[in-house]
């Protein structure tokens, strides 16, 4: 149990080290994925309002707004962001958390 708990933790490490050492994102890519966390947390805000209705059958229609809203909040910001991007690594990357936005709101 010991040795598969170390082999957890070295894997857990060399993950960080490579993340973060080795491979850490530009300032561009850092903004560009601030959003992406943002827009996770509005999408994840948005399904579960969605399960809490259908569980419960409480009106989470306020909460499913908002998350609604936040993404709408977000992806006007990328927009503007994407303007000011150089890099093609930025570009690609919020090209593919536009793309994901779009579908969401279409869907909604």
């Amino acid at each position: 149990m010991k040795t598969i708990f170390t082999l957890i933790l070295i894997t857990v490490l060399a993950f960080f080290v490579y993340t973060y050492l080795l491979n850490p994102l530009s300032e561009e890519e850092q903004r560009v994925k601030s959003i992406e966390t943002d827009f996770r947390e509005a999408v994840s805000l948005s399904h579960q309002a969605g399960r809490t209705a259908a569980l419960g059958g409480v009106d989470m229609t306020s909460t499913f707004e908002e998350g609604y809203e936040r993404v709408k909040r977000l992806k006007a910001k990328l927009e503007d962001l994407m303007d000011k991007l150089n890099e093609d690594k930025s570009l690609d990357r919020a090209d593919d958390l536009l793309e994901k936005m779009d579908t969401f709101l279409k869907d909604k």
